[in-house]
């Protein structure tokens, strides 16, 4: 017997097709949701990586409007290092509950991960769909941000990342030592003053 795919999704319908497709799901429920517990499984003696299984229940769903899930949930409560309490919904009720809890803790990381990417990458939207352009698009904004922090750990700014990416791009196509990029232009009356806008860009190598 093939062993089930483990997905991670919240939705009663796709809740549904996952158990009669033969996958587990693991997820966390609404507040409202009513499970009537109609067994209790021993708690691990161990705990988990930066969690604590506190309770680990089987039932079934129970809902006023009828539209009850006709197979059994588990539900456990998890206890993360800062104290907050984490209940979650699986139809596995075979694995152990600190796999359970590491699947969802493997989600929260992919979770944080994204939003890393959003925060500090840019990336609010891939310009490709196909998974080739997203790896590129990806790689090509961490190599971006690897750049930026050698550049400035090399320069020893303390400027903040977002601070010095905003001026790294200002000042792309002018000649302008990393140390002094937050700094005005030096003052030379011999020379001419520039027509052009400050906000604009220019180039200059020579």
């Amino acid at each position: 017997m093939p062993m089930k795919r483990r997905l991670i999704y919240c939705d009663h319908g796709w809740w549904r097709r996952l158990d009669k497709a033969g996958c587990c799901f693991v997820t966390r429920p609404k507040t409202n949701m009513r499970i009537h517990v109609v067994a209790s499984l021993p708690l691990p003696e161990k705990p988990g990586n930066g969690f604590v299984i506190l309770s680990d229940e089987i039932g079934y769903h129970s809902s006023k409007d009828g539209s009850r899930l006709d197979f059994p949930l588990r539900r456990l409560t998890l206890q993360i290092d800062d104290g907050r309490e984490l209940p979650l919904i699986t139809n596995d009720l075979d694995a152990c509950a600190l796999t359970i809890g590491q699947l969802y803790k493997t989600r929260w990381d992919i979770e944080l991960l994204f939003r890393w990417l959003k925060q500090h990458l840019k990336i609010r939207s891939f310009l490709g769909r196909c998974e080739t352009a997203i790896r590129i698009q990806i790689l090509t904004a961490m190599i971006a941000f690897l750049l930026l922090r050698i550049a400035a750990r090399q320069s020893r700014s303390k400027l903040p990342p977002i601070r010095f990416a905003g001026l790294v791009g200002r000042c792309l196509f002018t000649r302008k030592p990393l140390d002094r990029l937050e700094r005005p232009p030096h003052v030379n009356p011999s020379k001419p003053k520039a027509r052009c806008s400050p906000d604009q860009l220019e180039l200059a190598y020579a």
